[in-house]
C-alpha cells in the first residue's frame, strides 16, 4: 500500500471547518499536461477537490485540441475528449500543520509522478495563497510518496531538506557574484511578489 503526503504551506493554523465559507464543497480545477503545448493532442488532468474531507478524484484525458490559439478549453470541448484514467483518493488524515495524507488505490507510474508534481501543486494552489513570495518557488516542493505510514517529524524534515537543496542552489549559483549583483537578483525577483 502506498501513502501519499501533501503539505500546504500556510501562515496560520488549517481548520477544515474554516474553508466551508470560503470555498465552495467540491471545486473541479483542469490542468493541461500535454508534452508539447502547441500540436493537435491533448492531455488533460482533471481535479476534483472536496473540500469538507480533502477527499480527490484525479481524471486523465486525451483528445484532440479543436483550437490551437486558444489555453482554456470551453466547457463543450471537454466532452470530445476520451477518459484514459480515473482515481479515487480518500483522505485518511490532516492536521492543523497543513499535512494531509491519503492511502492510494493501485496506480500505474505516470499517475504517481502525476500526484507528486502536477497534481500536488494544482492541489496547492487551491488553498494557499502566494503572499509572500513568488509562485514559482513553490516548485520546488514534491509530495511525498512512501510504501509506509511516516510521523509528522518525517515530513517536516522531508519538506525542510527540499527548502536546505534550493538554498544550496542558489549558494552555488551566486558563487564569485558580488554582493551588489546578489542584491540586485534578489530585488528583482521580488517584483513578482504580492505585498
Amino acid at each position: 500500500m502506498k501513502y501519499l503526503y501533501y503539505w500546504i504551506p500556510t501562515p496560520y493554523r488549517i481548520h477544515l471547518l474554516n474553508f466551508k465559507d470560503e470555498i465552495s464543497k467540491k471545486s473541479i480545477l483542469y490542468r493541461d499536461i500535454s508534452d508539447i503545448k502547441d500540436n493537435d493532442f491533448i492531455r488533460l488532468l482533471k481535479l476534483e477537490i472536496n473540500s469538507y474531507n480533502f477527499d480527490l478524484k484525479m481524471t486523465l484525458f486525451d483528445g484532440r485540441r479543436v483550437n490551437k490559439d486558444r489555453e482554456i478549453l470551453q466547457e463543450n470541448e471537454l466532452k470530445d475528449l476520451k477518459r484514459v484514467s480515473e482515481y479515487r483518493l480518500k483522505c485518511i488524515s490532516y492536521d492543523e500543520n497543513g499535512f494531509v495524507t491519503y492511502k492510494l488505490p493501485e496506480m500505474d507510474k505516470f499517475a504517481l509522478e502525476l500526484l507528486s508534481r502536477q497534481v500536488y501543486h494544482l492541489y496547492k494552489d487551491y488553498f494557499h495563497k502566494h503572499e509572500f513570495h513568488d509562485p514559482n518557488n513553490d516548485s520546488m516542493l514534491i509530495a511525498n510518496l512512501s510504501n509506509e505510514r511516516v510521523s509528522k517529524l518525517f515530513l517536516v524534515r522531508y519538506y525542510c531538506e527540499l527548502y536546505v537543496n534550493k538554498f544550496e542552489s542558489y549558494k552555488s549559483n551566486f558563487e564569485g557574484i558580488t554582493p551588489q549583483e546578489i542584491f540586485e537578483e534578489f530585488n528583482q525577483s521580488l517584483k513578482g511578489i504580492k505585498r
